[in-house]
Order: C-alpha cells, then structure tokens, then sequence
C-alpha cells in the first residue's frame, strides 16, 4: 500500500512525458530517489507506517476509474461504482479525489470533452454525431459543455482543420 505522498510521486512520474532537459532529468531523478528512500526507511522500520487514513487503495480507484469511462455515454451511479470496487461511497469519493485531483463527476466530464475534442481533430464526424456518441440528447447542451470546459466552441476545431 502508497501513502499519499508515494502515490503523488508516483503518479508525477506517470504523468511525465519524455523528459529531455538537464533540468527535467533532476527532477526524476529527485522522485525516484524520494521513492526508494521512502521504501528502504520502511523496510527498515525506520519509520512508523503512516496511518490508515494515509493510505490509498490504488488498484480499487484505478478499477472505479475503468469504470467511470467504461461508458462515455452516461456516467455511472457512484453508489453502483463503490459497491463494485468494494469501497463506501465517502471513501471511494475521497480516495479518487486524491488520486486523480477531481471529483468523480468532475473528471467524468473532463474526459468525456477530450474524447470529443479526440473525436472532432482525428474524425471526420459532424457536431450533431458526436454529441448523440457521447449521450447528448441535444446537440446544443454538447456544445454549451464543450465551450464551457475548453474556452472555445466545437465548431472552431473544424475551421482550424479547414486552414491547415
């Protein structure tokens, strides 16, 4: 089991793309380094094991999370996720706020916009078949959403497209 802290270093790391800078390179460096200090300390019980509220249950947010994007269409019922990854509601929305920064509705919805956004630069779908792909019922609702989370409406993607 991660403590928190692991778990954040561990998590920077997942998150870091190719790193080609002097700069960078210490920066990985350093969380490595802080991770296998932290292993051997506790190998060696040098340091007590942090408390049980420390502690994240990894595997279980990372399966509510394949559950959450299982179905871009309609998010599941976090009571339905919770039951499935053995976890209580609170927890599961405690422990997926630390993993992953968002609230399960949150980061729901910010990854259904990039699949969209995916979805407009790579294909050659209209507006209207997207929104119906992902659950809206209304084309306009799509685009209210798409524009309040990236800053821009769906349809600029496809006039960027254009000039390219």
């Amino acid at each position: 089991t991660c403590s928190m802290d692991e778990f954040k270093i561990l998590r920077e790391l997942e998150l870091s793309e190719t790193m080609g800078t002097a700069h960078d390179l210490l920066f990985l460096r350093s969380r490595i380094y802080k991770l296998l200090i932290d292993f051997f300390c506790k190998v060696l019980s040098l340091e007590k094991a942090n408390s049980a509220q420390g502690l994240i249950h990894y595997e279980q947010v990372m399966q509510a999370e394949k559950l959450v994007m299982s179905n871009l269409k309609q998010l599941q019922k976090v009571e339905w996720i919770a039951k499935q990854v053995n976890l209580s509601i609170s927890s599961l929305m405690r422990q997926f706020q630390l993993v992953f920064g968002k609230g399960i509705q949150e980061y729901y919805i910010c990854r259904k916009m990039e699949a969209a956004k995916s979805l407009l630069l790579k294909q050659k779908h209209a507006i209207k078949e997207i929104a119906q792909m992902l659950g809206y019922k209304q084309p306009s609702a799509f685009i209210e959403m798409f524009t309040k989370h990236h800053g821009y409406c769906p349809g600029m993607i496809k006039e960027w497209k254009a000039e390219v």
